[in-house]
């Protein structure tokens, strides 16, 4: 048993040798800004602990905080109704706004200029743009037409368009 003794306190010895730091590379001592931090923290948590006892006590138990919880659901869900009348509103103020003024709501045009030889990438693009929110103008290549006319039909395309999409070529 004396044997088993000393080969564990001569391994302490040798561990707290080798694992000995010097005074710089010690871990300093709490300032009293670190202490006062730790107290304020500990104060704080009995206050927190103190006050959800208080409130359970007063609320009457475990119905009464029930009870709470029911009335933050109701509270929570009269702020989701004031917000969703809140888009309403405005939905319907910009909806009278355009009736007043004579603007429809409509879709947006995007008008889709391309060189003749890249006529299906324009096709395929005009298949990806195409939805129930995008109106998509595109000139149809035909042969044998006045450069003038293409000139002003486009003219009045990329006037009348929203945007514009051009096909490099």
């Amino acid at each position: 048993m004396q044997g088993v003794v000393t080969y564990w306190s001569s391994t302490i010895v040798r561990l707290t040798q080798h694992n000995r730091m010097d005074d710089d590379q010690q871990s300093k001592r709490w300032s009293l800004g670190d202490q006062v931090f730790v107290v304020v923290l500990v104060a704080l948590f009995i206050i927190g602990v103190y006050r959800a006892y208080r409130t359970f006590v007063v609320l009457g138990g475990i119905r009464g905080e029930l009870a709470l919880a029911g009335q933050f659901l109701v509270e929570i869900v009269l702020v989701l109704a004031a917000f969703v009348a809140y888009i309403a509103c405005f939905a319907l103020v910009h909806l009278a706004v355009s009736i007043v003024t004579g603007t429809k709501l409509r879709r947006v045009r995007v008008f889709i200029s391309f060189k003749h030889d890249h006529e299906g990438i324009a096709t395929e693009l005009e298949q990806a743009l195409a939805d129930r929110y995008i109106e998509v103008i595109k000139l149809p290549f035909l042969s044998g037409r006045d450069h003038d006319d293409v000139v002003r039909q486009s003219l009045a395309a990329v006037s009348a368009a929203d945007a514009v999409v051009v096909v490099p070529g």
